[in-house]
């Protein structure tokens, strides 16, 4: 089955493709803040590349959050679209297990975090046992006193993420081991579409960006139009 995984949560644009899980080809940019710019053109070089045609793939493995506002709303709609065109299974992977993904072979457990400002980050831990991947901390928004606190009973603890050099310190003092490592250097769609395998699929319908939190304009703007709800944009498409 030729399957297509993307992910624009976070470092820029990962997408690949690959047939029965296999490796065909990847397209990565780092330009973060670019999933509008970059998405399309990077799925369309995985088909100018190779002899495979977009109307071939069956399966499509879409990063649905936490992460980046914008990336997540582009990824998500490119998703529901293609699948919906290709009559093509849809799978939704956390962001951060995707980002946990190239360490878990370790067998330690993986704490990944993204930063959401002003000591905020969201954040995730887990830990491959028995081939299986087992959730610790299930994603979550937290400022880091918080997160002080739910980490310093873990030992071992491994940790990928980006926008962490104001606690990089302190989270050595903790025990934690930072890998020389960064989300830009491994395919994050290639392993979206690993992360699929087992998984149920989701109706596009249905498939929305789960961003934990909803973003501090969108926030504010509630709080300053009770009167009004918001409409999820994205499920509308």
């Amino acid at each position: 089955m030729l399957s297509l995984g993307i992910d624009c949560s976070e470092f820029g644009v990962s997408v690949a493709l690959a047939n029965d899980r296999q490796l065909i080809m990847e397209q990565s940019t780092t330009e973060n803040k670019r999933a509008s710019q970059f998405l399309v053109p990077q799925i369309e070089a995985l088909f100018k590349n190779t002899p495979y045609k977009l109307a071939q793939v069956k399966s499509i493995a879409v990063t649905q959050g936490p992460g980046s506002f914008t990336g997540l709303k582009i990824g998500v709609t490119a998703g529901k679209v293609l699948a919906t065109i290709n009559h093509a299974k849809l799978f939704g992977i956390s962001s951060l297990v995707n980002l946990a993904f190239p360490l878990l072979t370790t067998g330690n457990p993986v704490l990944t975090l993204i930063s959401a400002r002003h000591q905020n980050f969201y954040a995730g831990i887990y830990q491959k046992k028995s081939g299986k991947i087992v959730t610790l901390l299930p994603d979550s928004y937290l400022n880091y006193s918080v997160l002080r606190e739910k980490i310093k009973h873990f030992n071992g603890l491994l940790i990928m993420g980006a926008g962490l050099e104001d606690v990089k310190t302190d989270l050595k003092e903790f025990g934690i081991i930072i890998p020389v490592i960064s989300g830009n250097l491994f395919s994050r769609g290639y392993s979206a579409i690993l992360l699929s395998k087992g998984e149920k699929s989701i109706s596009p319908d249905q498939f929305v960006p789960n961003y934990i939190r909803d973003p501090q304009a969108v926030l504010a703007w509630e709080k300053n139009n009770p009167e009004h709800s918001m409409i999820n944009y994205v499920e509308e498409i």
